[in-house]
């Protein structure tokens, strides 16, 4: 594709915000067929349309049309082009679970050691100089690079960037310019999406076939690590690994109750105030990164006490009659496990989890949720947690299904399975509140309510 940027005023991919000398990228989705636009483009002051090879239109005269393989991947590499400061180290975080918090601490340690740093996912924009709503995990890529820009131009040098596998797959970063990747973990999500746990695995893939270009930071203990250290291997990109094991680059140990990191040989303290191992896991993920981007490593463990804990991830809210209660933004059976078992290190007396699944979404996990949910809590209470467009009972029904041997409790309305578990729990108990974390509405039918697990707890507390 061929475009000259000085005769270029804008771009955009929906029709509705067209301006005179704008390029028009026709992107057909699953629900709407941008090719039904392309005229309101026009009307609007379209000069340019791009779109898909093999695509019969009407041309008109005085009209540019460029015929390419890949709509979305052309869109994004112009974006990166049009909005062309970007800041210098940019990093990206794939994986089923862990990325917010990853790029979180990404973004805390930079600000600490650097004096700025940002990160876009699924908390929105969060930086030193700005923070901003975004829409999706991965932003599309006329908005993000449209932050970057403005982020380069607020004098940031440092980005993590959560990358989603529809937003790899739908290359929304294609055409960025990424130092570093990592891969945090590999588990059953978004089957919806991509139809296959070897689709899913493609798509993640990308990031390390095609998008980075120095390093890739992986754990150590996941079922296809080998297969993404032989990818990154056959680009020639460096390889650092975390985890537990003594092997890596990076690893956790323990002596009686003091936790130790190791880092290149190194041995050094561990002392954090984060909740769960789990995450000490992603804050070493987030140090394997920033050490890939040229930050000293002493440096890092001189702010490494600083760091806090991410809004919405095993997050403590509160205690109410003895009883502790934790929101987080599970809803995976593998983040589910990964909190309720961790739960079970510390609890003295019964963990009780409050737990939905997602409509319109994966619904071969609902059964897994149900039965791990049940499998590491003494009492599971199963509720809505954004039912969309399906029928909550439906949805209810099939977390059910997984629940064997093991009490639960049915109870649709969000806000009074929280109330439930409040009365239900006693002195020693452990309550997770499973799936929303930071979310502030619920989306019932189409619409969203206003709805915050947080908040519910805390008015419990205070009434």
């Amino acid at each position: 594709m061929c475009l000259n940027l000085n005769l270029v005023s804008g771009f955009a991919d929906d029709s509705r915000k067209v301006g005179p000398g704008f390029v028009f990228f026709v992107i057909n989705g699953k629900v709407i067929n941008g090719v039904e636009f392309i005229d309101e483009a026009i009307r609007n002051g379209a000069s340019d349309i791009v779109l898909e090879e093999g695509l019969e239109i009407i041309t008109k005269d005085g009209i540019n049309y460029h015929f390419v393989k890949d709509v979305r991947k052309e869109l994004a590499i112009f974006a990166s082009v049009f909005y062309k400061r970007k800041p210098k180290n940019i990093v990206a975080v794939t994986g089923t679970n862990g990325k917010t918090s990853t790029v979180d601490f990404f973004r805390q340690i930079c600000i600490l050691t650097m004096g700025g740093g940002a990160s876009i996912g699924t908390l929105g924009l969060k930086s030193s100089a700005y923070n901003k709503k975004t829409p999706l995990t991965t932003p599309p890529s006329i908005i993000l690079n449209q932050e970057l820009n403005k982020l380069a131009e607020s004098g940031i040098e440092y980005v993590a960037l959560e990358a989603s596998s529809h937003g790899l797959d739908q290359k929304r970063l294609d055409g960025l310019e990424i130092r570093v990747g990592a891969f945090t973990n590999f588990s059953l999500d978004h089957l919806d999406y991509h139809l296959s746990s070897s689709a899913y695995l493609r798509a993640k893939l990308r990031l390390f076939n095609e998008l980075i270009n120095e390093t890739a930071v992986m754990y150590d203990s996941f079922d296809v690590v080998d297969e993404v250290i032989n990818v990154c291997k056959g680009r020639g990109l460096r390889v650092i690994q975390y985890g537990k094991s003594r092997g890596s680059d990076l690893f956790l140990e323990y002596d009686n109750s003091n936790c130790y990191i190791t880092i290149f040989n190194d041995k050094f303290p561990f002392d954090i105030d984060l909740s769960g191992d789990f995450q000490k896991i992603n804050l070493m993920c987030a140090i394997a990164m920033a050490i890939a981007c040229g930050i000293d490593k002493s440096d890092i463990l001189n702010v490494i006490s600083k760091i806090k804990n991410v809004d919405g991830r095993f997050e403590k809210i509160a205690t109410i009659n003895g009883a502790d209660f934790f929101v987080d933004f599970a809803h995976t059976p593998d983040a589910v496990y990964t909190i309720l078992s961790e739960a079970k290190k510390f609890c003295n007396g019964r963990i009780i989890s409050v737990i939905g699944c997602g409509g319109d979404r994966d619904k071969s996990k609902r059964l897994i949720m149900g039965n791990v949910s049940a499998k590491y809590s003494d009492l599971v209470i199963v509720t809505d947690d954004n039912p969309r467009n399906e029928n909550p009972s439906s949805i209810r029904k099939e977390i059910i299904s997984g629940i064997i041997n093991r009490d639960y409790v049915e109870i649709a309305d969000r806000k009074l399975a929280i109330k439930a578990a409040a009365e239900i729990a006693e002195e020693g108990d452990v309550v997770f509140i499973l799936g929303k974390g930071h979310e502030c509405g619920q989306i019932i039918k189409g619409i969203e309510y206003e709805h915050n697990d947080k908040e519910e707890i805390l008015k419990i507390l205070n009434s």
